[in-house]
């Protein structure tokens, strides 16, 4: 159950940040393929790694690990406006038209 909250919030934090399993096993030290692993639901980081993982996509232990569920709204809200506005200097144009695309067609499916 862990792993596969992990591997499913690794890989939005890895959309979010922009970021390929190259990228991020080079900056956190590790295989690309130790990251696929993780990504597969395969494998779960130690402690340290899962900080240095969470730290190079710029969120935290808690979202990777799926422990921010018990947030209410105005908390949740407020993290992801923070993440949003740390990435928003480094995508395109075109990523971040993407990212309101999303946003607008998931509140219309709610």
């Amino acid at each position: 159950m862990f792993n596969e909250i992990f591997a499913r919030r690794l890989r939005l934090a890895l959309e979010g940040a922009c970021m390929s399993r190259y990228e991020l096993a080079q900056a956190v030290n590790l295989t690309e393929s130790a990251i696929s692993r993780y990504l597969a639901g395969q494998r779960m980081p130690n402690g340290e790694v899962l900080i240095q993982i969470a730290h190079a996509l710029n969120t935290t232990t808690d979202y990777l690990l799926g422990s921010d569920c018990g947030l209410d709204s105005e908390t949740v809200y407020d993290q992801v406006l923070s993440h949003v506005q740390g990435f928003a200097s480094v995508w395109s144009e075109k990523q971040r038209a993407e990212l309101i695309r999303r946003i607008v067609s998931t509140a219309i499916e709610e």
